[in-house]
C-alpha cells in the first residue's frame, strides 16, 4: 500500500516538474511546411529554407536558443502543435478560427491568397466558373471563407493536397482546374514548373502572418515576441521579407 501511495504521489508531481524543466530548455522545436516556397520549403539538400524559416532562426538566435525544425505537410504541422509535439509554428496566418487553439505573436508581414488557373483554360474566367470543378484548397484561407459567404463553397469540390507544389503539378497535368494559394507561392511554383497561369478575381485584402504557440504558453510567446520586436526595430525583418519576396530569376 505504501509503495502504491509513492507511485500516485510521483505521478501527480511529475507534470509540474516536467513543466518547470520544459520552460528552461535551450532548444525550440518549430513546425514548418513542405512545398510552400518562398516561405517554407526544402532546399536541394532537404534542409528547411524560406522566408519564415530565416525569420524564426533569427528570433531563436536573439533568444539564445537553438532552433530545430520539424518539416511536415501543413495539416500535420497544425496537429503537432495542438498535441504539444512542437513548441511553435512559423509563418502561420492569424485568424479567429486558429485563435481558438493557438496564441500568436504580432504579425511580421501580410499574405494575400488568390486563385490560379491555367492561362489556356478559356472556360474559367471568374471564380463563379469554378462551380462543379475540382480545386486544390487552402484550408482556413480568406478565399475559402469568401466562397462560403457567397454560397459557392458547397458547389466546388475542394481537394486538399500535402503541399502547394503538389497542387501546382496537378494543375499542370489538368487533373484540377484551379489552385488556391498565396500569391507569391503560386507565382514561384508556376515559374519553377513552367506553368502558364492567370489569376482570377477575388477580394482578399491580405492576412496577417506571425508565429504561433500552444494556447496558454504565455512565457514562450513573450520571449519570442520580445526578440521579434527587436528584429523589427533593427530592420532585419523587413530585409528578410524583401529578399524572399523578390522575383527569382
Amino acid at each position: 500500500m505504501r509503495c502504491f501511495l509513492y507511485i500516485v504521489a510521483f505521478c501527480i508531481a511529475s507534470p509540474v516538474l516536467y513543466a518547470v524543466a520544459d520552460t528552461s530548455k535551450k532548444t525550440i522545436l518549430c513546425g514548418v511546411a513542405k512545398g510552400f516556397p518562398p516561405y517554407q520549403y526544402q532546399a536541394e539538400n532537404l534542409a528547411p529554407t524560406g522566408l519564415d524559416v530565416e525569420i524564426i532562426r533569427n528570433v531563436a538566435t536573439r533568444m539564445g536558443k537553438t532552433i530545430v525544425f520539424q518539416q511536415l505537410p501543413w495539416d500535420k504541422v497544425i496537429t503537432s502543435l495542438r498535441l504539444g509535439r512542437i513548441d511553435c509554428i512559423a509563418g502561420i496566418e492569424i485568424n479567429k478560427k486558429r485563435e481558438t487553439f493557438f496564441d500568436f505573436t504580432t504579425p511580421y508581414y501580410m499574405r494575400k491568397v488568390v486563385v490560379f488557373v491555367r492561362e489556356d483554360n478559356t472556360n474559367i474566367q471568374t471564380i463563379h466558373d469554378l462551380r462543379w470543378q475540382v480545386v486544390a484548397g487552402d484550408r482556413h484561407s480568406f478565399v475559402e471563407e469568401y466562397f462560403n459567404q457567397i454560397g459557392l463553397r458547397s458547389q466546388i469540390r475542394l481537394y486538399q493536397t500535402d503541399s502547394k507544389e503538389t497542387s501546382m503539378l496537378l494543375l499542370q497535368q489538368k487533373t484540377i482546374v484551379a489552385v488556391i494559394a498565396p500569391l507569391e507561392v503560386g507565382l514561384y511554383l508556376a515559374q519553377k514548373h513552367h506553368v502558364k497561369i492567370k489569376i482570377l478575381d477575388n477580394l482578399d485584402p491580405g492576412s496577417p502572418v506571425g508565429i504561433a504557440v500552444a494556447k496558454g504558453n504565455t512565457k514562450l510567446l513573450k520571449q519570442i515576441e520580445i526578440s521579434l520586436q527587436k528584429l523589427k526595430q533593427e530592420g532585419t525583418i523587413d530585409s528578410i521579407v524583401a529578399k524572399w519576396r523578390s522575383p527569382k530569376k
